[in-house]
């Protein structure tokens, strides 16, 4: 557990740098140590977007790494000073989870590495619905999806005195209360709004899709110059009626190889482990096993679910409603569930020999769980808008990014994106994300009309505000890990993003109806 800030040990000495070395000409970044790096970039530069410092004119070492590790902003963002949000380095020991709040990194600006808040203030995402929403009106949020006073009142707050309580309609197997250790009956009643929606995500068709594919047998590829061990892929979109029926009913029975717990993941929402005392749904023993597993949620989930204020989004941006990023934290806890059952799935009905990611229809697409997260939200993975540093309430609203996306996961093996320079997109895009689209998912109106009739179709609202960027590739680049060449084309609910705003803009600040370079000057969109 980490100490309370007060606390905080003595840092190590830097390891030596000679400066006096500094030649222009031959000086390269990576021979600087990271912790002088870091000390050197503490107050960072930021310039407006456009005005790139000179790397060539710093006179010293420290003054070209600055350069070197600077951070654009637009205009308007550049106005609200260095220190807008003083809550952002107020750090706080939270005595129930024995440890302190996140520590602001003095080497990254208040908006951290977030495109979003780099080039659009947070007024501007409350003008557009992105921070806060009404969630008192009954009319928004359905009865099924809200907490029932009632049951609250009379729920046991003992973690050792489980049993069953109030009304569980609606809540899938897998999340049964037997399921859930260490968690008392009014922690189950905080999750029951979260669990719901998670089961209405795990009805979908896209999703049985994405299951029936992962659960039927991979098909192997063998080995190229880029990924000379090969590689599994699932095809997806092939699944009849009788097979999703099937796969339903088997989803069903998995409730009997999953464990849900509470712990410190180390900043990870949640993750999922194979229980190797368990032989899986599936069975069979030896080298190809399949295992139950464990799914670990984040004790901070666990602290903001039950009213813990010490990450309250108020603390962080005065201007956000607790509520509504409670809301936020809701929706966010029930697609991570969704995401780790589709591991939990894998791992319990397919045995692989190698610790692997399979890719969807070939396209490089790793990690199964964004794969799936990307079918329910048509072609989109949805998280925070992280500042500096993140936070789990999420004061400043979500974003949406296309997956598979252009970013690279160098840490990750065998967590591969499929390149977007393959389909000649050589440029990235961020969606703030409308309130409203969060809270429709807590709706009757979403899942017993909208999503029967249109499919994922129904859950394509998430464009307030995007934000566009070229990268630093060229079409026909490819990842480093994955293969050149790609056999199937993705279909409409699972394919790429198509990013139809103000297509002509190559980059910048981007409505339905105009669009801003990234400094936040107009663009001319008659051009």
């Amino acid at each position: 557990m980490s100490p309370p800030a007060s606390s905080s040990p003595t840092p190590n000495p830097l390891p030596p740098f000679d400066e006096s070395t500094y030649d222009p000409l031959t000086f390269d970044t990576s021979s600087v140590p990271k912790e002088i790096i870091m000390k050197w970039c503490h107050d960072p530069i930021v310039y407006l977007a456009g005005n790139v410092p000179d790397k060539r004119k710093a006179k010293t070492a420290k003054e070209h790494v600055r350069r070197v590790f600077s951070h654009q902003a637009s205009s308007a963002v550049l106005a609200l000073g260095a220190n807008p949000f003083p809550g952002l380095r107020e750090r706080r020991h939270i005595a129930e989870l024995n440890k302190s709040t996140g520590k602001y990194k003095e080497f990254l600006p208040w908006f951290g590495v977030s495109a979003i808040l780099a080039h659009v203030t947070p007024d501007e995402l409350e003008r557009k619905g992105c921070i806060n929403i009404n969630t008192t009106n009954t009319l928004f949020i359905s009865r099924r999806f809200r907490l029932k006073a009632n049951h609250m009142a009379n729920a046991n707050k003992d973690r050792s005195a489980m049993k069953l309580h109030g009304d569980h309609n609606g809540i899938h197997p897998c999340f049964r209360r037997g399921n859930w250790v260490e968690t008392s009956d009014f922690e189950y009643e905080l999750m029951k709004p979260i669990l719901r929606v998670a089961s209405k995500m795990l009805e979908m068709p896209s999703l049985l899709d994405m299951w029936h594919a992962l659960g039927s047998p991979l098909h192997h590829k063998p080995g190229t110059r880029m990924m000379p061990k090969g590689s599994y892929v699932y095809y997806t979109g092939r699944s009849s009626e009788d097979e999703r029926t099937k796969t339903s009913a088997e989803m069903e029975r998995l409730a009997n190889y999953v464990t849900f717990r509470w712990e410190d993941t180390g900043g990870m929402f949640a993750c999922t482990n194979v229980d190797e005392k368990k032989i899986g749904l599936r069975g069979t023993k030896g080298t190809n096993a399949r295992y139950a597993c464990i799914v670990s949620i984040d004790t901070n989930i666990r602290y903001i679910l039950s009213g813990g204020t010490g990450y309250a989004a108020s603390r962080y941006n005065p201007a956000a409603q607790d509520e509504s990023s409670l809301l936020r934290v809701r929706y966010h806890a029930a697609m991570s569930l969704v995401h780790e059952m589709t591991h939990v799935w894998f791992l319990n009905t397919l045995a692989i020999d190698e610790d692997i990611f399979p890719f969807a229809n070939d396209q490089r697409i790793g990690e199964e769980g964004y794969a799936c997260e990307a079918v329910i939200t048509k072609g989109v993975t949805i998280g925070p808008i992280s500042a500096n540093p993140s936070v789990d309430t999420m004061p400043f609203g979500m974003m949406a990014a296309p997956w598979p996306g252009v970013q690279r996961h160098d840490d990750w093996d065998n967590f591969v994106s499929a390149s977007r320079a393959k389909q000649g997109i050589n440029r990235n895009v961020q969606y703030a994300v409308p309130m409203k689209f969060i809270r429709d998912f807590f709706t009757d109106d979403l899942w017993d009309n909208r999503e029967k009739r249109f499919g994922a179709g129904a859950l394509e609202g998430y464009k307030a505000i995007a934000v566009r960027q070229k990268c630093n590739f060229y079409p026909g680049d490819f990842n480093g890990f994955e293969s050149p060449t790609v056999e199937k084309v993705r279909d409409e609910d699972t394919g790429l993003n198509i990013d139809t705003w103000m297509p002509d803009a190559e980059e910048g600040i981007i409505y339905p109806d105009r669009a801003f370079e990234l400094s936040g000057a107009p663009i001319d969109i008659t051009m």
